[in-house]
């Protein structure tokens, strides 16, 4: 098992940045996700308002040894969508985007179903995730967008950010047309 991070590896893993860990429904419920030290995805309940909680469940998909950038959200008491990055053993450092979704997130061993939302031949972040903390400083973009919505009708909607350019010597992406930036904004939906 690996150690925590320590506070001088904050600038090298962007899991210490989570776009919506925490959220509450209108039964008051608390639903809590984080990743493990082993860069698992896991979610935790309280029915209590904080003062217990149930024990934390693995949510990233099977395979997947990485994970980055998660967010929830809620539909109803129970049913809840997950967004993250993910990689997997056989992915050669490539990130995929992932969606999962439980109707019984309450129950005492919640069933997620998961999806990869981008085909793996193009993964979302190439060559590894780089959140781009050290090129904010020269006036570059954070890859820090997760997030999902439940629309009135039941679908789900998820925004991520795809790196365009992860390789820089090989890269044909016109930064200048896109406001030097090298990400692009995908906008998804699962429909129900």
């Amino acid at each position: 098992m690996r150690p925590h991070y320590t506070v001088a590896q904050i600038p090298f893993n962007p899991n210490y940045v989570l776009t919506q860990p925490i959220t509450i429904d209108g039964s008051g419920n608390m639903y809590v996700l984080y990743p493990d030290s082993e860069d698992l995805l896991r979610l935790t309940v309280s029915r209590d308002k904080g003062r217990t909680w149930t024990s934390p469940v693995v949510v990233s998909a099977p395979g997947i040894q990485r994970v980055h950038l998660a967010a929830l959200t809620i539909k109803s008491p129970g049913k809840i969508a997950i967004g993250y990055y993910g990689s997997d053993k056989d992915s050669g450092g490539n990130y995929n985007a992932y969606v999962a979704e439980s109707v019984n997130a309450l129950s005492g061993i919640p069933t997620f179903r998961s999806v990869s939302v981008n085909n793996p031949a193009s993964p979302m972040h190439a060559v590894g995730f780089d959140a781009n903390y050290f090129g904010m400083f020269i006036g570059g973009d954070l890859a820090e967008i997760t997030q999902l919505q439940y629309a009135p009708n039941g679908d789900l909607y998820v925004s991520l950010i795809k790196d365009m350019c992860p390789d820089t010597l090989t890269c044909t992406w016109d930064f200048k047309g896109h406001f030097n930036s090298k990400y692009q904004a995908v906008i998804g939906r699962i429909k129900h």
